[in-house]
């Protein structure tokens, strides 16, 4: 949920130095095109380690990644009420298995 993390930096910020490059955000439309170009370069990071990746890349920037999840993610127990509601079915959406994952 890291893109909630990056649009809260954006809006709080008129500027942005990230890695090597200058980003302004004074406007609407600066900070949309700041937001989908760092994005970009998020989405090339290594995904497998992806929370070291994002501080090294916003290492000047105190962001705290977890903070949305409380508001915006259900808790275990949230998950188990609805897996009991008879019109709710919690499966996978895709045919890839563990062993898939692990090789």
């Amino acid at each position: 949920m890291w893109w909630y993390g990056l649009e809260k930096l954006i809006l709080e910020n008129e500027n942005l130095k990230i890695g090597d490059r200058l980003y302004k955000c004074k406007n609407y439309k600066e900070k949309n095109q700041a937001f989908y170009n760092i994005r970009g370069t998020i989405l090339k990071l290594n995904q497998q380690n992806l929370e070291n990746e994002l501080n090294n890349l916003f290492g000047s920037y105190n962001i705290n990644w977890y903070e949305f999840n409380d508001s915006l993610c259900m808790n275990w127990r949230e998950i188990q009420t609805l897996n009991n509601d008879s019109v709710c079915t919690i499966a996978g959406h895709t045919k890839i298995t563990i062993m898939a994952l692990i090789n």
